[in-house]
C-alpha cells in the first residue's frame, strides 16, 4: 500500500473516531508523515525505535468515549512530575509531536499537553459522554499558540562515524572526537521528545550531555526494556 494511501486511511479512520488529525503537510504530499518516526537515510539504513507514545491509547480513549483523563505530567522546568486531571477535547500531531488538548480541571483553564511529557500510564476516569469540546474549538489553533518548539537547551551527542545522518544535518556544530566518534551540538526544547529521537539511533548516540537529557535517554530506553 502506498504511502499516500495510509495517510488516507489513517485520517478517515480519526474522523469517524471524532479524532482530529493534523498533518505537518498536506496529505496528499508523498512526503508527508503522521505518528511514524520514519528514518532518514543518508547513505545506510539507521535503526530507529517506533514513534508510538505510551499515552496515546490512553488519550484517544478519553476522546473518543468523552471521558476525563487523569495522568503524570512533567511540564518543561519542573523537577518532579504533577498529577493532572483534563477535560480531553482531541489529540492533534503537531510538528512531530502528538499532543492532547482541552480543560485542565485543577487549573480552570485550556491547556495543551505534550504526550512525551506524560510519565506512566494515563488513565480515562469519570462516566463515559461527560466531556465534550466547545463548538467550533479549534484544536490546531490552540497547540500552534500553546506549544513551544524553539529549541532552548544544546545537548552534545556522540555518534558513531557513518551514522546519525538526520542529526549531522541538524546539529549546530560537530568536531571529531579523540575516540573516533563525532562529537553534535543539538539544540531541544522537551528533553523526553529529544530523548525518544536519540534512542531510535540504539548504540550510535550517546548523550554526553545535559544530565537531563542525558537521564531522558536512560528512562526511555529503560520503559522499551519493560
Amino acid at each position: 500500500i502506498g504511502r499516500k494511501r495510509l495517510l488516507n486511511i489513517l485520517q478517515h479512520r480519526c474522523e469517524a473516531l471524532g479524532v482530529e488529525l493534523v498533518f505537518e503537510t498536506n496529505v496528499d504530499d508523498e512526503h508527508a508523515a503522521a505518528g511514524v518516526d520514519a528514518p532518514e537515510a543518508g547513505g545506510a539504513l539507521e535503526p530507529r525505535v517506533g514513534a508510538g507514545e505510551p499515552a496515546f491509547e490512553a488519550c484517544l480513549s478519553a476522546v473518543t468515549e468523552g471521558r476525563s483523563l487523569q495522568f503524570s505530567y512533567r511540564a518543561s522546568g519542573r523537577p518532579a512530575p504533577e498529577e493532572r486531571i483534563v477535560d480531553p477535547w482531541g489529540v492533534v500531531w503537531w510538528h512531530g509531536r502528538w499532543y492532547v488538548v482541552g480543560h485542565d480541571t485543577g487549573r480552570n483553564d485550556v491547556r495543551v499537553f505534550r504526550l512525551s511529557r506524560i510519565v506512566g500510564a494515563a488513565a480515562p476516569v469519570g462516566a463515559p459522554g461527560t466531556v465534550k469540546a466547545p463548538p467550533d474549538t479549534d484544536l490546531r489553533a490552540l497547540v500552534a499558540r500553546m506549544a513551544g518548539d524553539d529549541p532552548s537547551t544544546t545537548a552534545t551527542v556522540r555518534v558513531r562515524p557513518g551514522t546519525a545522518w538526520a542529526l549531522r544535518r541538524e546539529a549546530g556544530a560537530s568536531t571529531p572526537g579523540d575516540d573516533g566518534w563525532d562529537r553534535l551540538e543539538l539544540g531541544y526544547s522537551d528533553p523526553e521528545r529529544f530523548a525518544q529521537r536519540i534512542a531510535g539511533y540504539g548504540a550510535d548516540a550517546v548523550v554526553e550531555g545535559p544530565d537531563e537529557a542525558r537521564e531522558a535517554v536512560v528512562r526511555r530506553l529503560e520503559s522499551l526494556t519493560t
